[in-house]
């Protein structure tokens, strides 16, 4: 069972990490606190099996291939996680260690994920240019993978806080006329009045500026921070992006495929790619019936099974008042058409086109 557990997540993990982070995994030879007065019972236990559990683990991390294992040690003889000599298991986790240690370090550095398609470097230079004279807010808990290609490529940014976000003295769309939110499901909804910061970006949209919504997680706006996760507040219908919860894995029998609407703006995304085979794959599409009669909803990607019945979108840009919404699906932007959707979607959005 752990053996089964650990060749499907850790692989999994490692592709979350994606390109420009350190993919890293955490190794145990064992787990248990129950011996601990102040731990209720019942404890999660996680027997050695006889140093099984370790050498398991070691495997599997070696097949995954991250850049960095950490073992869960020292630290922590009290949850009797321990690889150090004892009285109980002797040198065999520090031997165990000795053995895959070697194997690891051996192993060639993991390569990117293979992109579908290339940009031609003057489209990329054109696009670096343009990030730089555009100012573009960074809202907090930013850390999806759009944030990092941002950075990579040195745009022009501004990180504002929760408070900033809320005076339109500081967040406005002359001043910052395209802002990002890269954050998962858990936001600050409310810094000094009942959702003040939901109708601060509300404000933002409806004077003409462009919010790009590239989640970290699958439901963005979900959950308000301060009284999470108890607290569903489900914003992102307020931000008129009717997202629906689809499922947490497809059925198996559905072959899924992305189709792109709209070639003009995304020119260097293939017409149609497949839906990912692994990783988080929660779907929650934008069903463009559902929206406000305020938002204009404009498919960029669409998503259909082998009936061509659709699940909905996964990238689309909503226009409302003088702004607009673009959204994508988050796991669009860490599989391999992600450079191209990417550089498409902000050459577009800085081009002032609508």
């Amino acid at each position: 069972e752990i053996r089964e557990w650990a060749r499907k997540t850790f692989p999994n993990w490692v592709e979350t990490a994606g390109d420009d982070r350190i993919a890293c995994l955490t190794i145990i030879p064992g787990y248990d606190d129950s011996k601990l007065p102040d731990r209720k019972p019942p404890r999660p236990i996680t027997e050695r099996h006889g140093g099984e559990t370790y050498r398991v683990l070691w495997e599997a991390a070696i097949e995954a291939n991250p850049d960095w294992v950490l073992i869960t040690s020292w630290n922590e003889w009290h949850e009797g996680s321990e690889i150090e000599p004892s009285a109980e298991y002797g040198e065999r986790e520090l031997k165990t260690t000795a053995e895959y240690a070697p194997k690891f370090k051996k192993l060639l550095a993991r390569k990117p994920k293979k992109q579908l398609t290339r940009v031609q470097e003057t489209r990329w230079k054109q696009l670096r240019e343009s990030l730089q004279k555009f100012n573009i807010a960074i809202l907090p808990n930013s850390e999806s993978e759009a944030v990092w290609w941002l950075l990579n490529l040195g745009a022009k940014v501004t990180p504002i806080s929760w408070e900033q976000l809320v005076d339109a003295s500081v967040f406005n769309y002359e001043k910052l006329p395209v802002a990002v939110y890269g954050g998962g499901e858990v936001y600050r909804a409310t810094v000094i009045e009942q959702n003040d910061v939901l109708k601060s970006l509300q404000r933002y949209v409806r004077e003409g500026g462009t919010l790009m919504i590239l989640p970290s997680e699958p439901m963005p706006f979900y959950y308000d921070e301060v009284r999470s996760p108890t607290n569903i507040v489900n914003h992102a219908s307020g931000l008129w992006l009717p997202l629906v919860v689809s499922w947490e894995r497809p059925q198996q029998d559905l072959k899924l495929t992305f189709f792109v609407r709209d070639k003009e703006k995304l020119p260097n995304v293939p017409e149609k790619f497949p839906f990912p085979e692994s990783g988080d794959l929660r779907w929650r599409p934008l069903l463009p019936e559902r929206a406000s009669a305020e938002a204009k909803v404009h498919p960029i990607i669409e998503l259909l099974d082998q009936n061509g019945k659709s699940h909905g979108l996964g990238a689309a840009i909503v226009r409302v008042g003088e702004g607009r919404v673009v959204y994508i699906w988050f796991r669009l932007i860490d599989i391999d058409v992600s450079e191209a959707l990417l550089h498409d979607i902000w050459s577009f959005v800085l081009s002032g086109r609508k």
